[in-house]
């Protein structure tokens, strides 16, 4: 009762999205920080993220296109935008929707991921795994690469293609 409605709205969301496992009560959650709130970034970005698991990319699409217009863009909304783009138009306009968000995060290590998937999920594996490699490389052995490592692969099997990036890591 504390928290103003929409920060409730978020909590609500992830509450169900992580611990409930009620995807519908999720979504609902997000859609009214919306309805009080209709740029608040990070109910836009959970919201995508929820319609693209569910495969809804053209309700993510219209999602991750306010979350991108949004003053301080946040790099999460444009490594999931390459996932609907790839989707709805292809894997050469995936491969500029990355190309985008690299220029925007050129840090950012989920873009990063990102591209690995995108390789992986077009059957480009030895390219995959080239970036993979330059990836560990870069963040070393670390316990939260490791997470980020699993979560990737978690992806790619997502995208029910055979795929036998990451499994020389066990990661599949």
């Amino acid at each position: 009762e504390r928290l103003p409605r929409s920060e409730r709205g978020l909590v609500e969301g992830a509450y169900h999205e992580q611990v409930t496992g009620d995807l519908d009560a999720a979504v609902r959650a997000y859609q009214a920080t919306l309805e009080i709130e209709a740029g608040n970034i990070t109910a836009l970005d959970n919201l995508a993220a929820l319609y693209i698991r569910e495969r809804r990319y053209a309700e993510a699409d219209g999602l991750l296109d306010r979350c991108t217009m949004a003053p301080i863009p946040i790099a999460s909304c444009y490594y999931r935008r390459l996932r609907v783009v790839y989707a709805l138009e292809g894997e050469e306009a995936a491969r500029q929707a990355v190309h985008e968000a690299d220029a925007l995060f050129p840090a950012s290590v989920m873009i990063a991921f990102q591209r690995v998937w995108l390789e992986g999920a077009a059957g480009h594996y030895e390219r995959a795994d080239s970036l993979l490699a330059a990836l560990q490389a870069r963040m070393g052995g670390s316990a939260r690469a490791l997470a980020v490592f699993q979560s990737v692969a978690a992806d790619l099997r997502s995208t029910r293609r055979p795929t036998i990036v990451f499994a020389h890591q066990g990661l599949l």
